[in-house]
């Protein structure tokens, strides 16, 4: 694929991503020069829970990845992302450990934004940083406010089935 192609493939990636769609072309443009596309093999695993030395943020532009926790030294599959998204978002903006692991399932295409990075261009270019932390930050109330929906309805189904075991 030709240079302008790929430029142009991954700018219209990240325009449809939540964190970057309202960036204009020149703000693009200059986040691709702070970013490195990856390529990732079936089975890479890109994050590992517990991690504290990787706190980058990543889009993937194409291509599917399990998000898996550990427990007692199993792996359990907790959901698998397809196509475009993110991930890593949380250890980006805390600086603490990596509280999930991400393994690749087939190809996948990702844009990795280190901390640092964007941290420099926070400096730099103040409303460009803040508007992407901004983002960031609410994505991570989404998936946040989608995690205690689930807790909330597990919750509910545990107890029912609980009462209804009691014949109450």
């Amino acid at each position: 694929m030709h240079d302008l192609e790929k430029r142009s493939k991954i700018i219209k990636g990240l325009r449809k991503s939540k964190v970057f769609a309202e960036l204009a072309e020149e703000e693009l443009d200059h986040l691709l020069q702070l970013g490195k596309l990856m390529e990732y093999t079936d089975g890479a695993v890109i994050i590992r829970e517990g991690d504290t030395s990787n706190q980058d943020f990543y889009i993937m532009l194409d291509g599917t990845v399990a998000i898996t926790l550990d427990k007692e030294g199993s792996s359990i599959e907790v959901t698998t992302l397809t196509g475009l998204n993110t991930f890593g978002e949380l250890a980006f903006v805390t600086n603490q450990p990596r509280t999930a692991s991400v393994v690749t399932r087939g190809k996948a295409v990702v844009m990795v934004f280190s901390a640092t990075a964007v941290n420099e261009l926070l400096a730099s270019h103040p409303a460009l940083g803040s508007t992407i932390y901004r983002n960031i930050i609410n994505l991570l109330s989404e998936k946040l406010t989608k995690a205690n929906d689930l807790i909330k309805n597990n919750a509910v189904t545990y107890l029912d089935s609980i009462l209804s075991e009691l014949d109450l």
